[in-house]
């Protein structure tokens, strides 16, 4: 995602309904695959949520600040292929009634696997946590406009 102003996280766009939360690695490299997320919730006509893009007051509140945006989505998706801070997060979205998907890259189905915590965490919670591997950019972003179509189809949107 290119370098813009961060937004104002008093003026958020969107209601509780239309606001999808995105999270994952927002390291430089990593970012093509969060964009091409990002693309897909904005062309399924819900509005994305990126917790790098938000301006902070304090650098350190950073964790208390996503779980306040977090809180102002009904859905999220997170992207797990790289190390980030977005395990604390998905331990929130049953508590928060959220629904959410979370994708990792498994290139010719070797390689990165959610640890057996996470995805135990994921199999207890079943009902509103959907994980999912992916080959390619172009099959991850085929699994987020599915799992939104779905999402609006259940009344989550």
């Amino acid at each position: 995602m290119p370098e813009q102003p961060r937004a104002d996280p008093t003026r958020r766009t969107g209601t509780y309904r239309s606001r999808v939360f995105l999270g994952g690695s927002y390291h430089q490299e990593e970012r093509s695959r969060l964009a091409g997320i990002k693309d897909e919730i904005k062309k399924a006509g819900y509005e994305p949520v990126v917790a790098d893009e938000v301006q902070l007051e304090n650098e350190g509140d950073i964790h208390h600040e996503t779980m306040v945006l977090l809180h102002s989505c009904r859905l999220a998706i997170f992207e797990l292929s790289q190390l980030s801070g977005a395990l604390m997060e998905i331990e929130r979205v049953p508590d928060y009634g959220i629904n959410a998907l979370v994708l990792f890259a498994a290139p010719s189905g070797q390689g990165y696997l959610p640890s057996r915590m996470l995805s135990t965490f994921i199999d207890q919670h079943a009902s509103s946590i959907t994980l999912k591997a992916y080959l390619s950019h172009t099959e991850a972003k085929r699994f987020v406009r599915q799992w939104l179509k779905s999402m609006r189809k259940v009344g989550f949107g």
